[in-house]
């Protein structure tokens, strides 16, 4: 007979600065102390800016509460309701409009596996594509760097060709992006970006012309690179001011090397350039806002702040995916991205991403493989092999499936590996990114 029992309240671990003045508590705020939880406001407090002064003096960082709570404390048009049966935070972006998904748009072209591990002869197809690739975006910046007047008919065959990766078999397409890589920057991080950023563009209802100009100008951002001065980005410390402006100087300079490629679009001339703008007006180089920024550069700018988070850097380690899906949607709250964008993000990867292992209700430890749209904290997940990508014992859908849902994400089972390269700000993670333009490359 099936248990009639009510489920535990959903709770999660948030930062303090969650709170938010003027509301009144429905159910206890916790502080977690020594690995417990101890009762720090009680229900039917009134929060006020005064107490949350008080809870930071106090060196309280993060608080343990009902997702109920955190809905109640946001005000915004939501990116997806919360899993109530999860323990999640729950995770709003301003916005909420549906994506601009047409006839036209490629996605309708994109394969859906449902829940189906990965077939080995497609990865290792795809991994040989991706070495391949590594090798021919190497050469370009090469060429640009060398002042070579660079083929764009070549840089379109090579975007053609990760279209067509995509549509055979997205989730597989992504998780080449988002594996966390210290190595080989800025040709690594300019095809990982590029991957994201056409990944996330289909999901929000690009055509096949726009993904194109979107994946070309992610592939050769960083091209600016090659002319700053190699120990600034791979310092084992944190830059200062004078030293960060000469960062932020290879947006212009990339822009200046594509300059005799008559073959590119407008469009990924733009994503080179404004990449790292952000939407209020805090990014680089000319700290444009978000009325002024090209459309796909504001998508290419949440796929590269996401693997820039994930990767090791000199100056301090990888945040695990999840947690930096979290730093996305506060940035997308503070105005940095466009909020629709991070909410593509979402759907795209999942708010455990692609990739990351995680603990299920029933104690087993899993890696997600597929993302679930707009369900996106229930993935389809693997569970039972040494090999978690290709051939496990079991593959489960858990939007499809009520008994089972994800406690929280986990470490990767073996150590980051050593950072050699950095790619965006090398600040200290914790400093507010309003306080330094962006804290990635």
């Amino acid at each position: 007979m099936a248990s009639s029992a009510k489920p535990h309240p959903a709770l999660a671990t948030v930062p303090t600065s969650r709170l938010r003045a003027g509301v009144t508590l429905r159910s206890p705020v916790y502080e977690i102390r020594d690995g417990r939880s101890v009762l720090l406001l009680a229900a039917g407090v009134s929060i006020s800016d005064p107490l949350i002064v008080r809870l930071k003096q106090r060196g309280i960082s993060r608080i343990l509460m009902q997702t109920s709570e955190l809905a109640r404390m946001a005000n915004d048009g939501e990116v997806g309701s919360p899993d109530e049966s999860s323990g999640l935070p729950d995770l709003r972006v301003r916005g909420g409009r549906r994506f601009a998904v047409s006839s036209d748009s490629y996605c309708h072209r994109v394969r859906r596996h449902g829940a189906s591990t990965y077939r080995a002869e497609n990865r290792r197809n795809f991994v040989d594509s991706y070495e391949h690739s590594m090798a021919h975006v190497e050469g370009l910046f090469g060429e640009l760097s060398a002042g070579i007047r660079v083929d764009g008919r070549m840089l379109n065959d090579a975007a053609n060709d990760s279209l067509d990766r995509m549509a055979r078999d997205v989730d597989l397409f992504v998780s080449l992006g988002i594996v966390p890589e210290a190595d080989q920057y800025p040709v690594r991080h300019s095809l990982q970006t590029s991957i994201l950023a056409t990944a996330i563009g289909s999901t929000v209802g690009l055509g096949e012309k726009d993904l194109l100009d979107l994946g070309i100008g992610c592939l050769i951002h960083d091209a600016g690179m090659l002319h700053i001065e190699s120990e600034l980005y791979e310092a084992e410390r944190v830059l200062d001011d004078i030293e960060f402006l000469e960062i932020t100087k290879h947006p212009t300079i990339a822009f200046d090397l594509i300059r005799g490629v008559r073959e590119l679009s407008t469009g990924a001339r733009m994503v080179v350039y404004q990449m790292h703008e952000r939407c209020n007006a805090t990014g680089y180089p000319r700290r444009r806002d978000a009325r002024s920024i090209h459309p796909l550069a504001k998508i290419a700018a949440v796929a590269d702040a996401f693997v820039a988070l994930i990767s090791p850097r000199p100056h301090r380690p990888g945040m695990i995916p999840y947690r930096a899906i979290e730093q996305m949607v506060q940035d997308a709250h503070r105005g940095l991205f466009d909020p629709d964008i991070v909410r593509g993000l979402l759907h795209t990867v999942s708010l455990f991403p692609i990739g990351s292992f995680v603990e299920l209700s029933d104690g087993r430890t899993a890696r997600v493989i597929r993302a679930n749209g707009e369900k996106f904290t229930r993935p389809v997940v693997e569970l039972g092999g040494s090999d978690a990508l290709v051939g496990a014992t079991e593959v489960v859908d858990l939007a499809a499936d009520d008994s089972l849902h994800i406690l929280r994400p986990l470490m990767e089972p073996e150590p980051v590996p050593a950072a050699t390269d950095a790619s965006e700000d090398p600040r200290p993670a914790s400093d507010p990114p309003e306080a330094a333009a962006d804290h990635w490359e």
